[in-house]
């Protein structure tokens, strides 16, 4: 790449100013004047004409862009490519440039976290004047830390001077384009705003103010995450002299305010002090512009000086002024939200809110029906917000009974005659909102009346008073049944459920929407519990539920879920993806594509995918399901059937070896669904074992394991009898423990877990093998010789599951490295990567293997395949997304080894340091932990820190004194 001419700071600000000239002039005098120019500035004409041509038609971008020396005509000779390498990167492709620079997708190529980033880069002519600013900005950045702004991963610069700096690449729309795009109504745009807010008020606080605040830096994510980006004009408008009295850089009078008008402040326009109000009235630009679809000034001329005119003097319209003929739209913003918007516009700083954090705490107030405090609240007022606030209260046992009765709709009553049937209606609302007004609370804990306890309570008087009415207690009984069924507790129905079935069909017949109802529920309710029955009553049920059709469509499709779920635990495969397929089909045909059931069943054939590890079909399953659901639930989030989506979504992106793009799914669904029902429910549990997956695979064991501890707590809280469920989750902490090798602890619960018996249950043969290889994998790690000897049966058994044989073989080799066997460790992971198909052998299992394999070779003095097999390792881990830990401990331990023999200590430290740290989270005192710590001592004793490599080797030498592996007793031997 060709060195540029430096720029030319004169020629700059003179284009600046004439451009300003021109730009006040309506479009159609632009070419006269262009023609009137002095003789000096004739050489100056193409370059003015270009970018006026370029104003007319995209006014607004174009003020937002600084004047540089490739504007002017006179390129920069940025040939950036893609596949081109900057630093460590390598360009992808350009996501974006602007007057200063371009900002490209880029990935890492040395062997680090091959996350995508978003690289940007100044033009080549700025390169050496920005490369300061650059840094500031990198500074502010590397304060930041908030989940809500774009992160900083790294910055530096080229051997050529050029600046670079490597941000989280958020893949969204700006934050005005999503609102559009979505079709949000008010209130969703306002909660979304609300995100900007706390990602703002993280930066005030420290003492960071952005000055740039406009929708093209605010980026929301698919899943609805906001994401604040570019901080870099905070310090390009720093221009006090700092505290040593240094003047302000050139570079800034180079390219004059660089800000964007549309969204600037009064003081911004008027070159004054900024503050944190500064930040509030961009905020309320922003906001404006989100609710009303324009901003707040409109200027009858397209030029930077007319704007800022009207940002200094214009007043601000009332936001519900601006509304067209859409009054429904003038009516949600008449208020409160013109009263917030005018405040936060203010001309002066003081008269607005004095931080963000006020701003926000008033829309919230606004959201939450309470007086906001931008007006002198009267008794009026107060007491309107109170009767708004509190109606949803005082009629919310109404809300709770009519919204049971509708979820049934015509299913309870669709086939007698409408009058009597009124009637009946009438008499079942009237008997739950009694029994809403007679609950008793709980004793000592402050009046708290469940849903499960008012459910509870129906049930047992409708035994103790409709005994003699069977038709209105059959009803009642399905409808307790169906809440308990909402609820994620459907074992609770059970009771009510047979006393209610009996009932309907005596009174009804089989082919009653109650009874089908209330069988179908039935079914759910004892599935985990007496499966055979299950069966059988679904077996009974589904042609009933089919011959109704179409007016019993949706408890055809819950029967035909229910019978898929009992197939699928019964191990018949195939029969439980054809009930699902017939339950789609039917779903499609009867209630439509978008139906929240049809969305629901293609979810749950996403999850049967999974039980039988097929994960592309998973995965697919999934992606529709959420696609749906999201384009369907999305404005009313959080919604139930979008968690259950999105929870199955971000399982078969773990599954299929994308764990870092699951973990925010899951995350997202966890508060969602703690949200919807509180932090106890069946659906909270499952949705904290499958974050707490998400995040092992991606290397963060100790949240993993922290989370999964709680889930194993929460599902004995819950659950008062051992079922699947139980001895799932349990099993899933053995795996965790086994992984991280706490093995005394993995031992100890799995010989528990195996005390759990099951009533009429059938474990897969796959979940049994697997439970086998992982007890043997355990006994390596205790050093038993014969770890890796398991029953000639089971290797047969084996044959029929290549991922739990490859695992198998993965205990072979690991063994065999363990007890000093370098050779049969090499032989033993190269066949099971030769045998096991592509599909079956995840990234990460490959990754480990191969780093089992550049440990054989290290111990058998062979550097070079040593490093070609580390070197395929890591790039494995990179591919499954794994973050440096104890999950690739055994890699990291052999690069570490790898750099000392090539006499490259302080790598060697950089690589067994995290570990060292990471093992001290998980399993402390460990022998794997004084592994680590003893490679970290002769890296430190190698760059001559003596007196911290042997307070590290004496400290190691404690952790492994107990161990029992041959391999880690040389280990021990060799450092005393």
């Amino acid at each position: 790449m060709r060195a540029p001419t430096p720029p030319d700071p004169e020629r700059l600000r003179r284009v600046n100013a004439l451009l300003e000239e021109a730009l006040a002039l309506p479009p159609h005098e632009r070419e006269a004047w262009l023609q009137r120019l002095h003789v000096s500035e004739a050489p100056l004409a193409s370059s003015l004409a270009a970018m006026l041509a370029r104003a007319a038609v995209e006014t607004d971008t174009f003020m937002r862009l600084p004047v540089g020396w490739g504007t002017l005509g006179e390129p920069a000779e940025d040939d950036d490519q893609p596949g081109d390498v900057i630093g460590p990167y390598r360009l992808l492709r350009e996501l974006g440039s602007g007057g200063m620079g371009h900002v490209w997708l880029a990935r890492r190529i040395d062997g680090t976290p091959q996350r995508q980033v978003a690289l940007k880069l100044p033009c080549t002519s700025w390169g050496a004047g920005l490369a300061r600013r650059m840094r500031l900005e990198s500074e502010i950045l590397a304060s930041l830390e908030h989940p809500r702004i774009a992160r900083l991963y790294e910055a530096g610069t080229t051997p050529e001077g050029r600046p670079w700096m490597a941000m989280e690449h958020v893949a969204g729309l700006s934050i005005d384009e999503y609102c559009r795009s979505r079709q949000l109504g008010v209130t969703e745009r306002v909660r979304l705003f609300l995100q900007v807010t706390d990602a703002l008020a993280h930066a005030h606080a420290r003492l960071i103010v952005h000055r740039d605040l406009k929708p093209n830096n605010i980026l929301v994510t698919f899943d609805g995450e906001v994401r604040l980006l570019d901080f870099g004009v905070a310090k390009l408008l720093d221009e006090e002299p700092t505290a040593s009295g240094a003047p302000r850089t050139n570079l800034t009078h180079q390219i004059g305010r660089a800000v964007t008008p549309d969204y600037a402040s009064p003081e911004q326009v008027a070159g004054k002090p900024v503050s944190v109000a500064t930040d509030v009235y961009s905020l309320g630009v922003v906001l404006y512009e989100l609710l009303t679809g324009q901003r707040p000034y409109r200027v009858g001329r397209a030029s930077a000086a007319a704007l800022e005119e009207a940002i200094l003097a214009a007043d601000v319209r009332l936001a519900s002024h601006c509304c067209g003929h859409d009054r429904a739209l003038a009516r949600a913003l008449r208020g409160d939200l013109d009263t917030i918007l005018a405040k936060a516009l203010r001309k002066k700083p003081a008269d607005r809110y004095g931080t963000v954090e006020s701003l926000a705490a008033d829309l919230q107030r606004h959201l939450d029906g309470q007086p906001v405090l931008a007006i002198a609240p009267s008794r009026r007022y107060r007491s309107l917000k109170f009767l708004k606030r509190n109606r949803w209260v005082l009629a919310s046992a109404s809300a709770v009974t009519l919204s049971i009765v509708a979820g049934l709709g015509g299913a309870l009553w669709q086939a007698s005659q409408a009058r009597e049937e009124a009637a009946r209606a009438e008499q079942v609302k009237e008997f739950i909102a009694s029994v809403l007004r007679q609950a008793q609370p709980r004793a000592g804990v402050g009046g708290v009346v469940t849903a499960s306890e008012l459910l509870t309570s129906a049930a047992e008087r409708i035994e103790r008073e409709l005994a003699d009415n069977p038709r209105m207690a059959a009803e009642l009984g399905v409808i307790v049944g169906h809440g308990f069924s909402e609820l994620g507790e459907p074992n609770k129905g059970e009771a009510p459920l047979r006393a209610a079935v009996e009932r309907a069909e005596r009174s009804y017949g089989r082919l009653h929407p109650v009874t089908i109802h209330g069988k179908a529920l039935l079914a759910e309710s004892i599935n985990d519990t007496d499966m055979a029955q299950a069966e059988r009553l679904l077996n009974e049920l589904v042609p009933d539920a089919i011959a109704g059709l179409p007016a019993t469509a949706e408890d055809a499709a819950f029967a035909l879920r229910s019978l898929s779920y009992v197939l699928a635990k019964r191990n018949q495969e195939e029969p439980s993806y054809a009930a699902l397929r017939q339950a789609i089909e039917l779903c499609e045909r009867h209630l439509g594509p978008w139906h929240s059931e049809t969305i629901h069943t293609i979810g749950l054939l996403s999850n049967t995918y999974g039980r039988f590890e097929r994960r592309a079909e998973q995965l697919e399953a999934a992606t529709l399901s959420v696609e749906r659901a999201r384009a369907v639930f999305a404005k009313q989030r959080p919604h139930a059937i979008l968690a259950i989506a999105e929870r199955n979504y971000g399982v078969a992106l773990r599954t299929s070896g994308q764990p870092a793009d699951a973990e925010p799914v899951l995350r997202r669904v966890l508060m969602e669904q703690r949200a919807l029902e509180g932090g106890s429910s069946y659906r909270v549990l499952v949705a904290m074992l499958q974050l707490a997956r998400a995040l092992f695979d991606m290397g963060r064991a100790h949240d993993a394991l922290q989370l999964m501890r709680d889930s194993v707590a929460l599902e004995a809280l819950i659950n008062p009898t051992d079922t699947e469920d139980r001895r799932t989750f349990a099993n899933e902490l053995v795996n965790m423990l086994t992984l991280t090798r706490r093995t005394a602890e993995a031992l100890a619960l799995d010989s528990h877990t195996q005390t759990i018996t099951l009533a009429d249950a059938t474990e897969s043969e796959s979940r049994v093998l697997r439970r086998q290889v992982q007890r043997a994998m355990l006994r390596a790690q205790r050093g038993d010789s014969d770890a890796d000897t398991l029953p000639p049966d089971t290797f047969q058994r084996l044959t029929a599951h290549p991922p739990i044989k490859a695992e198998a073989g993965m205990v072979s080799t690991f063994h065999a490295r363990m007890q000093r066997r370098p050779e049969d460790a090499i032989r033993e992971a190269e066949r099971v990567i030769e045998q096991t198909p592509a599909t079956a052998l995840r990234p990460m299992q490959h990754g480990w293997l191969q780093a089992q394999i550049g440990s054989a070779w290290l111990d058998l003095g062979d550097i070079r395949q040593a490093a070609l097999a580390l070197e395929r390792s890591r790039e494995l881990y990179t591919q499954a997304q794994v973050e440096p830990g104890v999950r690739m401990s055994d890699v990291l331990v052999a690069q570490a080894r790898l750099a000392l023999l090539t006499r490259k200590p302080a790598q060697a430290e950089s690589l067994v340091l995290p570990l060292v740290s990471a093992w001290e989270d998980v399993n402390p005192g460990s022998v794997w932990h004084g592994e680590a710590l003893l490679w970290l001592a002769r890296a430190e004793a190698a760059q001559g820190r003596t007196a911290a490599a042997q307070t590290h080797r004496r400290a190691a030498l404690a952790m492994l004194a107990p161990a029992r592996l041959p391999a880690l007793r040389q280990l021990a031997a060799s450092g005393s």
